[in-house]
């Protein structure tokens, strides 16, 4: 039961996308498309994600004053430790292993103007896969066989699914 409600979460962030692309513009790239999707998929999967935690009887919401003034130090910390990561792989020689990538996926996540590229890539993809493998996946998981095991399932399935 708990891989078909992950199941069902990805197949529907998939036909939203799917929904969407065939009446999208020719301008309307990849990036733009996924974000869309996303957009369309977070109110459903919250939904979802707050009938189950309410199911085993814990609220959905939390208590955001208690992050209080380090949510700005968590934001820079993660800026930065994304861009260090970013040019680590540059600096390994990996993306030379893969050059079609270079090619292929770095015109379609840059070509949009930068507020889309911000809101889709910092915003609304991340809110989805949140909710999809962190609020969903990682709860059932733990729910069911514990703390160290929901990490490493939860990050695997993660990992696939990219």
């Amino acid at each position: 039961m708990i891989l078909l409600k992950i199941f069902l979460s990805l197949v529907i962030y998939w036909a939203m996308f799917n929904v969407i692309a065939p009446f999208a513009p020719a301008s309307f790239g990849p990036l733009l498309l996924t974000g869309l999707a996303a957009l369309l998929s977070l109110p459903l999967l919250y939904v979802f994600y707050r009938r189950e935690r309410r199911r085993h009887g814990q609220e959905a919401r939390p208590d955001y004053r208690r992050l209080g003034p380090s949510l700005a130090l968590i934001l820079l910390f993660g800026a930065a430790a994304s861009v260090a990561v970013n040019n680590l792989l540059n600096l390994s020689g990996l993306p030379d292993l893969f050059p079609g990538y270079a090619e292929n996926m770095a015109p379609a996540l840059y070509a949009p103007p930068l507020l889309t590229q911000l809101v889709c890539t910092c915003l609304l993809i991340p809110a989805v896969e949140e909710l999809i493998f962190r609020g969903q996946a990682f709860c059932l998981i733990r729910d069911r066989f514990g703390w160290r095991t929901a990490v490493f399932l939860s990050a695997l399935l993660f990992g696939l699914y990219h």
